[in-house]
Order: structure tokens, then sequence, then C-alpha cells
């Protein structure tokens, strides 16, 4: 009944319309899930907004697995992230913002943080975790695009995503790649105006580096729709461990490479012990990188 609930409340949140990222959820608040006015999942804690400036603010971006559309305000990654990042400031307090966003993929999250700089809301730290839906929206095109193209041309529209042609599979993995570098480029020099600190995660998905058991991912995996994800992931490791990223980019995507339990609260959304060890491990990475001297 608990899962159940924490689904139902979750998957049935509204979007509205936005300017230029297409859409977002729509303010709410349910018993497991709260969306504020400003765009943002509500912590265990609820956290002001506009935010203090005294504290150490950190901005997370996403999609739903970055929401947590499968488990409480407590358990998100955002939530698990700032309890990872408080002990490194003990005499300030963290803030993690939850702006993960069902559907978003990196240009629209680049969007609504420059949306929220142009507003006057800088954080110290933005963290993007991406690299599902990317690829899942591999044309580049923000979900429900094909509904918005028919209020202008009702004949005409635009296609469905579908699926990529298997001969034109290699170029729809390069095409999104290329299209995320620049995102991370245009990003990093429009943070750097404003003395934000970046980090970009490359999230693990449940087609790589992942020990398939019962113990482990007790779903039937779910490919359809993510097909181009499950193709390009290795070229995706190979340019992020080389650097084609810059050097705010840190690999997660063996995050659950040694699981020994349930990572996933369903075949794709990350579960609370899910969270917590990405979460940890992307602190740890920071770390050793000198990514946190905030």
């Amino acid at each position: 009944a608990e899962i159940n609930l924490l689904q139902r409340e979750a998957f049935e949140l509204p979007y509205v319309f936005q300017p230029l990222t297409g859409f977002k959820l729509a303010a709410a608040k349910r018993h497991t899930v709260e969306v504020t006015a400003a765009g943002f999942r509500q912590g265990p804690v609820p956290q002001p907004w506009p935010p203090a400036g005294e504290a150490v603010n950190v901005f997370v971006f996403g999609g739903s697995t970055t929401f947590g559309y499968t488990v409480g305000s407590s358990n998100t990654l955002p939530a698990e992230l700032q309890r990872e990042l408080q002990p490194l400031f003990p005499s300030r307090q963290v803030q993690c913002y939850n702006f993960g966003c069902g559907g978003y993929f990196s240009t629209q999250e680049r969007l609504r943080f420059e949306q929220l700089l142009t507003d006057g809301h800088v954080p110290k730290l933005v963290i993007f975790v991406d690299g599902l839906n990317d690829f899942t929206f591999w044309k580049g095109l923000p979900m429900f695009s094909e509904h918005v193209a028919r209020l202008f041309r009702p004949e005409d529209g635009v296609p469905p995503m579908g699926l990529v042609p298997p001969a034109q599979t290699e170029n729809a993995v390069e095409s999104v790649l290329r299209r995320y570098q620049a995102n991370v480029r245009m990003i990093e020099a429009v943070a750097g105006r404003w003395q934000v600190q970046t980090l970009f995660i490359a999230q693990p998905v449940p087609f790589y580096d992942l020990p398939i058991s019962p113990q482990t991912y007790p779903f039937k995996t779910v490919r359809a729709g993510h097909e181009l994800c499950y193709s390009g992931y290795t070229l995706f490791e190979k340019l992020a461990l080389s650097g084609a990223f810059g050097p705010s980019s840190i690999w997660c995507g063996d995050a659950f490479a040694e699981a020994k339990t349930i990572m996933y609260a369903d075949s794709i959304h990350y579960s609370p012990e899910g969270n917590r060890v990405l979460a940890q491990l992307i602190v740890e990475r920071a770390q050793a990188r000198g990514l946190l001297k905030l």
C-alpha cells in the first residue's frame, strides 16, 4: 500500500506549460510529495525560497530519477546528496534543491538553470544528473512537442519520437552525445560568469554495468523506448572517462556495478538504497577531484 501510494502520487503529478523548457511540474501537495510554486520538490524539511544567502545552496537538475518518482521526500537523490555534503560544511547549512522533472534532458535543464539565474537565484553549486533521458529524447525535442506543434499547424505536427532505425543507431548516438557535450560547455560558460561550481553526473542505468539477479533487480528489464540508451552507454562511458565533457564531469554509470541488493524501486527509478549509494559515490569522486571547494 505504501509503495502504491508513493508511485501513484508521483506519476499523477500534473504538468503545466513553461516557456523555453516546454513544460514543468505544476505546484502540488500530496501525502508523499510536494512540488513548490518555484518548481522544486520539497525535501524532508521545508526549504526556504528564495534560498537563504548564508547557506550552501545546491541546485540539482535531472529527470524523474532525480525527482524521485518512486521514493519519499527523505530518500530522493538530492536529499541524500544533502546528507553527504553537510559534513563537509559544518558551520553552514547545506540546502540541496530538487529541480528534477520527469522527462527533462540536458537541454531543458540548461534552460531552467538559466531561467533561475535570470530571476536572481544563484546557487553555490549546480549538479546535473543525466544520461537516460538524453538518449530517450534522442531527437532533442522535449516531451509533448508534437502536441504543441499541432496548435500551430494541425495538419502537420511533429512526427512522434519513435525508435531509431537500426541503420541510424551509430549516428543517433553520436548526435545525442554531441548535444550533451554542447550543453555541458554552455552551462559551464554561464555558470562561470556567475561563479557557480558545476558537476555533471553520468547516471547509472539498468541496461549497463549492473549485475542482474533476483537479489539486485527483481524486475523485467524494460528496453522499449530506451533502445538507444542501451546502445549508446559504452561510448558515453568512453567519452566521459576521456575527459570529453570537461573537468567537472563525473562518470557514475558504474555506481551499481557491485550491487548486492536492490538499487531500483522499479525498472528505471532508483530505490532509497540506490539513491544513497549514488549520492555517496558522487561526493566521494567529486572530493577526490577537488571539485567541492565552495
